[in-house]
């Protein structure tokens, strides 16, 4: 019989099990329970145990984070062109619907391992595929792989069992910074646009998508693990058990954390990601900016890494005053940056005025506190 005559196709099992379809052209049809056919395929057992060999929280969520990063930038960029080509408002709007994808958590009913597995699965292929199309098909591609990590993030949220603590946070936190320096360094590597979604470049993305997948599988593993070790946790009555069940997180709970920790990574794509946008927003040097947002995040890094008590000690009040002096910094350099255009008619085209040292000076003050958005997500995990 001939196997590559047929179609496969994965199907989720009322009993939450995955189970794998083949379907033959000639019309037998041999149904094939997928954790079975692990057990008895060697090729599969074999990538299984290298799964979990692997797996590294910080490697997948630093991908995770990068591949989010790339697909957001590709989907603005995308709606951009295709609204600019109409001067208006066009049908191509109603992609920022996926903004909304988080809604759907509301009303889940399945297993969310397996909902985190799949849009796990969507970002992947989202972010594989999405640079071999053409400007539509992009838009729509990388809308619904950012779609599915809105849904990712606050299931993974959900997940983190409340003894992770700090170490939790840190994991996070070093994987935004990881995502963030090397978005940098890509988009230096590809003169200001990212090296891994063009060319032979994309070969970059689909090492990473590959090894992403492989570090999917053991996500699913550990957090079956998880769920076994719970359930058997589930027999103790102790009253320290008890506590600790009731003091989990709700759902609204953690999708009122998760859309914070957008937000700030919606900021952190527009600007932060790309220093080139900087440079020729604000007509500033592109090595120096970039030079200096690469220094903040690895200043960053190494004191999550070594000295995380430094950020614990931050008071509220402090992180107020330097939160508040970071807007400032940022509204004031759009301000002097901005270009107004004459209220008459005139000589086209209008020149803007050359840059003088007070414009960099908001400019170098947004740059020297911008690290306070990677606080904020850091610290806005333990809320």
């Amino acid at each position: 019989m001939d196997v590559m005559a047929g179609v496969f196709y994965v199907s989720l099992t009322e009993k939450n099990q995955i189970g794998l379809s083949v379907c033959f052209e000639s019309g037998f049809t041999n149904r094939i329970d997928l954790l079975d056919w692990y057990a008895s395929s060697n090729v599969m057992s074999a990538l299984t145990k290298l799964s979990m060999k692997m797996y590294s929280e910080l490697a997948f969520t630093s991908i995770l984070f990068l591949f989010f990063l790339q697909l957001f930038s590709d989907f603005t960029e995308s709606l951009y062109l295709l609204v600019l080509m109409t001067l208006s408002i066009n049908q191509n709007i109603l992609t920022l619907l996926f903004f909304l994808s988080p809604i759907l958590l509301l009303l889940r009913r399945s297993n969310p391992n397996n909902l985190m597995v799949i849009s796990g699965v969507i970002i992947i292929v989202s972010r594989i595929l999405e640079p071999l199309f053409e400007t539509t098909a992009r838009m729509i591609i990388s809308g619904l792989g950012v779609g599915c990590f809105l849904i990712f993030l606050p299931l993974y949220l959900l997940s983190k069992k409340p003894e992770d603590g700090e170490q939790g946070s840190m994991t996070l936190g070093i994987g935004l910074m990881v995502a963030l320096a090397s978005s940098v360094l890509l988009r230096i590597l590809g003169l200001t646009i990212d090296l891994s979604t063009f060319g032979f470049g994309q070969v970059i993305g689909w090492i990473l998508g590959c090894l992403e997948l492989l570090l999917l599988i053991g996500f699913y593993r550990t957090r079956q693990s998880q769920e076994l070790s719970n359930e058997a946790s589930l027999n103790d009555s102790s009253p320290t058990h008890a506590t600790n069940t009731q003091g989990s997180p709700g759902v609204r709970y953690v999708l009122g954390i998760a859309l914070g920790l957008t937000s700030i990574l919606f900021f952190i794509n527009f600007a932060f990601s790309s220093p080139g946008v900087i440079s020729r927003w604000t007509e500033g040097n592109y090595i120096g900016i970039t030079t200096i947002v690469a220094l903040m995040v690895g200043l960053s890094a190494i004191i999550v890494l070594y000295r995380t008590e430094l950020i614990s000690r931050i008071s509220r009040r402090t992180l107020w005053i330097w939160n508040l002096l970071f807007i400032i910094a940022f509204v004031v350099t759009l301000v002097v940056n901005q270009l107004y255009f004459p209220g008459t008619q005139g000589p086209y085209p209008i020149e803007s005025p050359p840059a003088s040292f007070l414009n960099y000076v908001p400019l170098i003050i947004m740059l020297l506190t911008f690290p306070i958005l990677l606080i904020d997500f850091f610290r806005g995990q333990n809320l």
